[in-house]
């Protein structure tokens, strides 16, 4: 990443923290000095900070508001971000909400990642409301950049179904719609993510060129109602 930053945003339910968290442990298994920043204050129920210690095991640094504020369902963001974006040796991960909202926080650090340089990704899971086509994608993308005045600059596609198996024509249909979308901003889909089952399930049925740039991964993050486990009575935390 050099003195680049990775900025990843998306709709809720598009997966953008799933893949942040990915992205972080696989570039932490490269680079040393490796931090995800959670400033994501719109979704209170997938969030980058909810894993702090197993990040942790894996050597990436979580950057997030400490203690009780941790857990708090409130616009707070740390102040240690403004240090991390002046430290060009350090690689930063940046887990941010997918609307105006999430923008905003972007917004107050757009100069320091101007001059830093950085990727900004969008997340798209057509399964979302409001993201489901071209112009609702075009529409979200253009209200993320007027409030965090920074440039989206790649699409990844994760059309998915929340754990169900999708379809091929679910796959493709996200990397067609994907493509229109980056044809009219000019700029590239970058990824197009699937969970393991689902990469191998389909990988019998397509052509290998529809496999490009796959980002293959393990389903780690679940709603907070299903990780109740009734046998031992206890929350599962996400397996690394």
């Amino acid at each position: 990443m050099g003195k680049k930053c990775l900025i990843v945003t998306g709709h809720y339910g598009s997966g953008k923290t799933e893949f942040a968290i990915e992205k972080s442990i696989e570039i932490g298994s490269r680079l040393n000095r490796t931090f995800l920043c959670d400033l994501d204050i719109i979704n209170p129920y997938f969030r980058s900070r909810d894993y702090k210690n197993i990040l942790a095991e894996k050597g990436i640094s979580l950057v997030a508001p400490e203690n009780k504020l941790m857990k708090a369902d409130l616009p707070i963001v740390t102040g240690e971000m403004t240090a991390r974006l002046k430290d060009y040796s350090a690689n930063l991960i940046l887990d941010v909400g997918g609307d105006a909202d999430g923008g905003a926080v972007l917004g107050q650090f757009s100069s320091l990642l101007q001059e830093r340089g950085y990727d900004f990704l969008f997340v798209v899971n057509l399964n979302r409301p409001h993201v489901s086509s071209v112009e609702g994608i075009l529409s979200a993308i253009r209200g993320v950049e007027r409030s965090s005045r920074l440039k989206v600059t790649g699409l990844i596609n994760n059309t998915h179904l929340g754990g169900e198996r999708i379809t091929a024509e679910d796959y493709m249909r996200g990397i067609d719609v994907c493509n229109e979308v980056g044809q009219a901003l000019t700029i590239p889909l970058v990824y197009n993510m699937l969970e393991k089952k689902d990469y191998c399930s389909l990988k019998k049925n397509l052509l290998c060129e529809s496999f490009n740039n796959v980002f293959v991964f393990k389903r780690k993050l679940v709603p907070p109602w299903q990780q109740w486990s009734k046998k031992e009575g206890t929350f599962n935390e996400s397996n690394f």
